[in-house]
């Protein structure tokens, strides 16, 4: 009898069009760490923390803010003209708002499906269930940050998505606590990665900025606009575009663009990152007659500078907060910083006569002038909870992966980012996000 080789050549072609290619292992090792957060410890429920388990094993958590954004967003038309926290945030909460109203007709049977399914799921409130198509929303804007700052973190390194370093990169970047207490929440927290990695990139835009039109910047600054409605901090990328622009400009003498031409550009991407939030801002002031950042008076940050200054005790107060504040991060995050220490000294002992190259490299530049931004807003914000800074370890996991690069030690890079990524998943799989503890 003979074989039907059309049929058999066929089934082998759909067969290997189901193979991941080599240069998607990233997202795929991303996309595995992701549902395996879905599985590690949660805190028990209590007044602020309400965890939703799915089939006794997955588990989506929600805290107070969670509830009070929902909230919010059930009455649009109350969140735009009346005072609240998240007023500072109106292109985030709409956003959400507008894509979670378009997943409903998705949404609704799929909870209805896990009703019927999972017993467990029935004995939680309601309005988990009534709004589980704005928790969905918000879950997949935070999966798109934790992929676009993997394959971020890929490029700056200078590395290939095929390489084994790169993978183990994309991997630690995604296994952060940061990510586990916070990819599955209705929070904008994960936006400190577009803050901390999107500043090394405008860092590089500056770098750059005599390679555009001036036109550009200004969308560039635009930009920035839109992320600052999304979530204010995301306003250290201005500083970081114009420690760029000096960096490129008189200390790896790029001056063919002269001065007028560089100002061009300097003032066109200030108006383009200010216009949105300061008019904004105006439409709350003067027309609707609220606040737009009350969680910055609420819980009194950027206070303790003007207090100082008023005291006269500014170099005292100072220093006692640098203090204290470097305290916290050391403590947060001791043993990852430490091993970051010990793998950068491994890379830099070994990089043989590549050694000089270090400090001529702009992508280090650019990762170092974006860690100092985010450690500098949040020392003067006051407020030192760890998701706050903690996107700083992804900017020492891209430097570690870069310094790999340019010493030609990639296999040192891979130890140790495969070991920091493995650390993490491990902490993860035994102990409570510092979300949760």
């Amino acid at each position: 009898m003979m074989r039907d080789t059309g049929v058999l050549s066929r089934l082998a072609g759909w067969g290997a069009s189901c193979r991941v290619p080599r240069k998607r292992w990233w997202l795929v090792a991303v996309a595995l760490v992701m549902v395996f957060f879905l599985f590690t410890p949660k805190a028990e429920e209590n007044a602020c923390i309400h965890n939703t388990t799915f089939f006794g094993a997955a588990v989506i958590p929600h805290n107070c803010d969670s509830v009070s954004m929902v909230n919010e967003l059930g009455d649009i038309g109350g969140y735009l003209t009346e005072p609240n926290v998240w007023k500072g945030r109106p292109l985030y909460m709409l956003s959400g708002y507008a894509l979670g109203q378009a997943l409903m007709p998705i949404t609704k049977p799929v909870w209805t499906l896990l009703l019927k399914r999972n017993s467990e799921a029935q004995s939680y409130k309601k309005s988990f269930g009534k709004n589980f198509h704005l928790h969905v929303a918000f879950i997949l804007f935070n999966m798109v940050i934790v992929f676009a700052a993997a394959r971020y973190a890929i490029f700056l390194s200078g590395l290939k998505t095929t390489q084994l370093t790169a993978i183990a990169l994309a991997i630690s970047v995604a296994s952060v606590d940061l990510v586990e207490g916070f990819l599955y929440v209705l929070h904008t927290s994960l936006f400190n990665y577009v803050s901390a990695i999107g500043a090394a990139a405008y860092v590089a835009f500056g770098i750059t900025a005599r390679l555009r039109m001036p036109l550009q910047d200004a969308l560039l600054g635009v930009l920035i606009g839109i992320g600052v409605l999304m979530y204010p901090a995301i306003a250290i990328l201005v500083p970081a575009y114009i420690v760029g622009i000096v960096y490129g400009h008189w200390v790896l003498d790029h001056k063919g663009d002269g001065r007028q031409s560089l100002l061009a550009h300097v003032v066109l991407f200030g108006v383009g990152a200010v216009a949105l939030p300061v008019l904004w801002m105006l439409l709350n002031s003067y027309v609707l007659a609220t606040s737009t950042y009350a969680t910055a008076s609420e819980y009194g940050q950027f206070a303790w500078p003007l207090e100082a200054l008023r005291n006269g005790t500014m170099v005292e107060t100072s220093v006692t907060i640098l203090v204290n504040y470097t305290q916290v991060l050391v403590s947060t995050m001791k043993i990852e910083l430490s091993l970051c220490a010990v793998a950068g000294f491994v890379l830099v002992a070994l990089g043989g006569r590549n050694r000089g190259t270090i400090l001529k490299d702009p992508a280090l530049f650019c990762l170092l002038i974006a860690a100092l931004g985010v450690l500098g807003f949040n020392y003067l914000q006051g407020l030192y909870e760890p998701r706050m800074f903690m996107a700083v370890l992804a900017l020492l996991y891209i430097a570690i992966a870069r310094l790999s690069y340019l010493l030609k030690q990639e296999k040192i890079g891979f130890a140790a980012l495969g070991g920091i990524g493995v650390f993490q998943l491990v902490d993860a799989a035994l102990n409570l996000s510092l979300q949760y503890s």
